[in-house]
């Protein structure tokens, strides 16, 4: 068991050696990464019980459907808070401006790029993040 997990560890400690990537793809390429070790490097004489193989892919799917669950979650809070943008149309709003001085004005339009929301006021655009009060 000793030798597996030194060579797992050696395993991992190469295969991630200076690559950028997301969090949830590490984990997932690191859960996969790990059991094809554990099944190559496996004493023959004591093999994985098939309960330990199925439990561990179901670990992997079960990881694999809460990332997209993640995944549309994050995009949903993007969404909600890029709708209540529409909320602000018309109203008065007191923002500070990139010189940072208060200023006042109605919201004339509401423009997204990128997924980010940004206002028009006094014909500036802004961040949302910038208003201070709604009127």
């Amino acid at each position: 068991m000793l030798q597996t997990q030194l060579k797992v560890d050696y395993f991992n400690k190469e295969t991630f050696k200076n690559k950028p990537v997301k969090n949830d793809e590490v984990q997932k390429d690191q859960f996969s990464k790990l059991l094809v070790t554990q099944l190559k490097n496996q004493n023959p004489m004591d093999p994985m019980k098939d309960r330990e193989f199925i439990a561990q892919m179901a670990q992997l799917t079960s990881l694999e459907k809460m990332e997209k669950v993640r995944e549309g979650m994050d995009q949903l809070i993007v969404n909600n808070s890029n709708n209540s943008l529409y909320g602000l149309l018309g109203r008065k709003v007191t923002f500070i401006n990139e010189k940072g001085q208060e200023e006042v004005g109605a919201v004339d339009a509401v423009e997204f790029k990128e997924n980010k929301g940004m206002i028009q006021v006094n014909k500036t655009m802004i961040d949302p993040r910038q208003i201070q009060r709604v009127e």
